[in-house]
């Protein structure tokens, strides 16, 4: 089974209405499907890759 497109993003780590979210320099946001371990990050610029 094809993994898909591969994405590395470098920008800050907020959290959402539903979870939480990379907030894109240029504007724009990804949503992310993390742990809640995620918290202890939240605010703070964080890379993330995975695929979509």
């Amino acid at each position: 089974m094809p993994k898909g497109t591969i994405h590395k993003e470098t920008s800050i780590l907020r959290r959402a209405p539903l979870g939480y979210a990379l907030e894109m320099d240029g504007g724009g946001k990804w949503m992310l499907d993390v742990k809640n371990s995620a918290r202890k990050l939240s605010g703070e610029r964080v890379t993330v890759e995975g695929n979509q």
